[in-house]
């Protein structure tokens, strides 16, 4: 009797646990299931914080003057790739931008994941889809550029209190830009495509945007009847130095070296000045010209001492908006240390040379516009370069791909959806 009693009691203990097992099944499943629906919750909030920061990103690329032909759609898509790799890396996410005809980027994401039952439910895993749109609401006008070199990691450089000061402009770097010191700038935006170390970037710089391309990659610069290496006699360059006066050169084939020093001034004539050797302005010379561009074959334009510098850019002819241009294969240093270098009216092109600015005050500021475009810019001491976007009216045209076309009273981006 005992014996049978004790089955009975096995018996029916396992008929409730099978009952509690049965019951707790679904409970659990659910609580399963409810804490995968909160997980995809915040994962959609992750994708959908990625998708929307890369749609401002691509539509900022857009508001650079020559965004459009630029590949706004690779970048944009990887931008929201690398963000989601990070915050969400268990999800597979792809994405897909397109530049719609007014000017905004779309972007859409799709993330898949595993489910924790076997992708059983919901069948074949969670899926979450994601849409963005970003619009510029103006075009910065680009118009400071260090495109970089492969051999140099910074491409703009300003240590101690030098300053660049372009308020409604955009300043970029191929490569990394670095302050020091108390060095600042003070742009409409600012942009590097490596990295922007220090401080003293107003606004914020923006790090791993878009290289730009060189606007003027494919314009013949030598003049191919300058024939320099006729100004050599016996190997050695002729040179002509002015100590005082004013001396009038024509447009035209410079295959001397040039130099004013003292109070001696160099009147340009308007036109296209082709210098085969170095011009250097120093102690109180002065260099002015109206209507003209300077381009340098071998050498470049030093500044010194208390040399005075004012020069407008062309305004006709195939060098209009152009004011000073280095060769492709002249790596050599155009530096202003001057504090009187007031007007440098146009665009100042070294696509291999680089820039040193070192003056005791400010640098171009009497310019109606400037852009300067050069393979490295470096700024010291207590120099300011002034960078104008005062476009209209100047007589000097701005070329296509650089300054701004279209203008909006509104900056910056927003998002659409």
């Amino acid at each position: 009797m005992a014996v049978r009693w004790q089955a009975l009691k096995r018996g029916q203990r396992g008929q409730l646990a099978l009952i509690t097992a049965l019951i707790a099944m679904p409970t659990s499943v659910a609580v399963v299931f409810a804490a995968e629906l909160t997980a995809l919750s915040g994962e959609r909030s992750k994708m959908q914080a990625a998708v929307d920061a890369a749609a401002l990103a691509g539509a900022r690329e857009i508001g650079v003057s020559g965004g459009e032909e630029r590949d706004i759609k690779g970048y944009t898509e990887q931008f929201a790739k690398e963000l989601t790799n990070q915050t969400i890396p268990h999800v597979t996410t792809t994405f897909k931008a397109e530049q719609l005809a007014d000017g905004a980027v779309r972007i859409d994401g799709v993330g898949t994941r595993n489910s924790f039952f076997g992708n059983m439910i919901p069948k074949g895993g969670f899926v979450i889809k994601v849409r963005a749109e970003g619009e510029a609401l103006s075009k910065r006008p680009l118009c400071v550029v260090a495109t970089g070199s492969s051999d140099v990691k910074r491409a703009l450089d300003a240590k101690e209190q030098s300053r660049i000061l372009a308020p409604n402009c955009l300043i970029h770097s191929n490569a990394d830009m670095e302050l020091s010191d108390k060095a600042a700038i003070d742009a409409g935006a600012i942009q590097a495509s490596g990295i922007a170390e220090g401080l003293g970037y107003s606004p914020e710089a923006d790090e791993g945007a878009l290289v730009l391309r060189d606007p003027f990659q494919s314009r013949v610069i030598k003049n191919k009847k300058s024939k320099c290496s006729q100004g050599l006699k016996d190997g050695v360059v002729q040179q002509r130095r002015e100590t005082k006066g004013v001396h009038k050169l024509s447009a035209g084939i410079k295959r001397w070296q040039y130099t004013a020093t003292g109070t001696a001034e160099f009147r340009l004539g308007p036109g296209e000045h082709y210098f085969c050797q170095p011009l250097t302005i120093e102690q109180q010379g002065k260099l002015t010209g109206d209507n003209v561009v300077l381009i340098f074959e071998n050498g470049a334009l030093t500044a010194t001492g208390d040399a005075k510098v004012t020069l407008t850019g062309r305004q006709t002819g195939n060098w209009a908006g152009f004011v000073f241009v280095s060769d492709r294969d002249n790596e050599a240093d155009t530096i202003l240390s001057s504090s009187f270098v007031d007007k440098l009216l146009g665009i100042i092109y070294l696509p291999n040379g680089d820039l040193f600015i070192n003056a005791k005050g400010n640098v171009a500021e009497d310019s109606l516009w400037s852009v300067v475009i050069a393979r490295n810019i470096a700024m010291a001491g207590g120099s300011t370069l002034v960078i104008n976007d005062n476009y209209e009216g100047s007589g000097v045209p701005v070329p296509m791909g650089v300054g701004s076309q279209t203008r909006s009273d509104e900056d910056g981006t927003r998002l659409r959806h």
